[in-house]
């Protein structure tokens, strides 16, 4: 093997290293479910764009405006886009700030049930047991998901249910809100009134 020859591949191997440097980082996109991180604040996802200004394709339905602490509230996201990722938890709206913690702890209907459509949601251990859900990333095309959202124990106050969508890595749509919802402690045959330790303008 003549100099010439090595020193063709010496050259090619080095344009090889040079653009294996020069290649882009990898990508993280939380395929699998959000991170723990994204509970708090404003749960914008760390794809580097900025969330949709328009109208989101989304709902988010409950079965119930007012519920006692001791009670389920049925959440359902619908969508009339198919989206890939989500992240949804409840929040206190007489505290919320960029900084709120969710609140209660959540419960996917059928989780361990194979064909089931909750096998697409996973939970988040974030300040709590179960306190929000994500996808999981078993399906890769959703349209609704069906939850359940349990309030902690002797709470009283208004929440509102918060979610991000994601359509794609570079759409998504993010603080999409429910009702507000009125959580009474239960006493006796009924709730407690709860007007009494409220704003005039929340309820």
């Amino acid at each position: 093997m003549n100099h010439n020859h090595w020193k063709i591949m010496l050259q090619e191997l080095f344009l090889t290293l040079l653009s294996l440097i020069h290649l882009p980082p990898p990508v993280l996109c939380f395929s699998r479910g959000s991170p723990t991180s994204a509970c708090a604040g404003n749960m914008v996802p760390r794809h580097g764009y900025d969330p949709q200004t328009g109208a989101a394709p989304v709902e988010i339905v409950l079965d119930q405006q007012a519920i006692s602490h001791k009670e389920y509230l049925r959440v359902t996201i619908r969508s009339s886009q198919a989206f890939k990722g989500f992240l949804v938890k409840a929040v206190d709206i007489l505290h919320f700030d960029k900084k709120s913690s969710p609140i209660g702890s959540w419960y996917i209907p059928y989780l361990n049930e194979s064909g089931s459509g909750s096998a697409s949601a996973q939970y988040l251990h974030c300040g709590g047991v179960q306190a929000a859900v994500t996808h999981s990333g078993v399906t890769t095309s959703m349209y609704v998901i069906s939850l359940q959202w349990r309030p902690p124990d002797h709470y009283h106050g208004v929440v509102n249910i918060m979610a991000t969508i994601v359509r794609d890595y570079a759409a998504y749509w993010a603080g999409v809100q429910s009702s507000q919802v009125q959580v009474g402690r239960t006493e006796g045959r009924g709730d407690t009134d709860i007007s009494d330790t409220l704003p005039g303008d929340i309820l």
